[in-house]
C-alpha cells in the first residue's frame, strides 16, 4: 500500500473513531440529561413534605386537542381555562382519596 493509500486509511479509521466517541457522549448525556429533567419536573409537586395531608397538583396543557381544560377534584373545578401550551400554578387538595377529573373547559 503506497502513502496516499495509508493516509486515506488512516483519516478514515481516525474518523470512524471520533465519530464513535461522539456518539457515545450524546448517549452518554441523554442518560445524564433524561433522569435530571423528569426529577426537576416531578420534584416540585412533592412540596418538601411541609404538610402531609396536602397534595399539590398542576394542570398543564399539552394537548392540541383541546384549546382549553379545566382540572375538576370532587366535581368542583379548582382550575379553569388552561389553554393549550399553559400551565396553571399548583393547587392544594386533601390528600385523601379523591375523585380527580381532566375536562374541556367549562363542560360539567
Amino acid at each position: 500500500m503506497d502513502d496516499a493509500c495509508e493516509s486515506a486509511a488512516s483519516r478514515a479509521a481516525e474518523s470512524a473513531f471520533c465519530d464513535g466517541r461522539r456518539g457515545a457522549g450524546r448517549r452518554l448525556l441523554r442518560v445524564i440529561a433524561l433522569p435530571l429533567f423528569v426529577a426537576a419536573v416531578a420534584l416540585p409537586g412533592c412540596g418538601g413534605g411541609a404538610d402531609a395531608t396536602r397534595a399539590n397538583l398542576r394542570l398543564v396543557n399539552a394537548s392540541l386537542a383541546y384549546p382549553a381544560l379545566d382540572l375538576v377534584v370532587d366535581d368542583k373545578a379548582v382550575q379553569s381555562g388552561v389553554g393549550y401550551g399553559e400551565r396553571a400554578d399548583y393547587e392544594g387538595v386533601d390528600a385523601e382519596q379523591v375523585d380527580v377529573r381532566i375536562s374541556r373547559a367549562g363542560s360539567p
